[in-house]
């Protein structure tokens, strides 16, 4: 809860946009937070999904968007289960050590799960990737825009 009342305090705008490199290689200093629905959850750079948040391997590549995925549904590890109640144009934050990149969803939809997922080659995008609760054959879809970042 603390980082969250940093991140309302802190924002303004600095011209380096480059989530990739500030992203530490100690999970420990890696944070996504939504704010509108309680979520603070380290980022897994070991890229599991045992421990909450993974980074996907497209993600590697600094000319592509950020793509994360969480579980839905049961269990201790079902991170993502509140994202159905977000909305286009909530607020989405990845902190890291020194910097807090804020994003804005543009986009929600429905991906067909084992399906291949269109990502447009554009790092100033944010994908959220989770389960659909209502339909398992499914997977929810969150896109989200670079609006600015903060130093810490």
């Amino acid at each position: 809860m603390q980082r969250n009342s940093i991140i309302i305090i802190c924002l303004f705008l600095i011209n380096n946009f480059n989530v990739y490199n500030d992203l530490g290689q100690d999970s420990k200093e890696n944070f996504l937070v939504i704010p509108k629905i309680y979520l603070n959850e380290k980022i897994d750079l070991d890229i599991t999904l045992d421990t909450g948040v993974e980074i996907h391997e497209i993600s590697h590549n600094k000319k592509y968007p950020l793509v994360l995925m969480g579980h839905s549904g049961i269990g201790v590890n079902a991170v993502f289960n509140d994202l159905e109640n977000l909305f286009v144009d909530d607020e989405i934050f990845i902190v890291t050590k020194d910097i807090i990149y804020k994003y804005s969803i543009l986009e929600i939809y429905d991906h067909i799960k084992g399906n291949t997922l269109e990502i447009e080659p554009n790092n100033t995008y944010l994908y959220l990737v989770t389960c659909d609760k209502k339909n398992l054959q499914k997977q929810l879809i969150f896109k989200a825009k670079f609006t600015k970042s903060a130093k810490i």
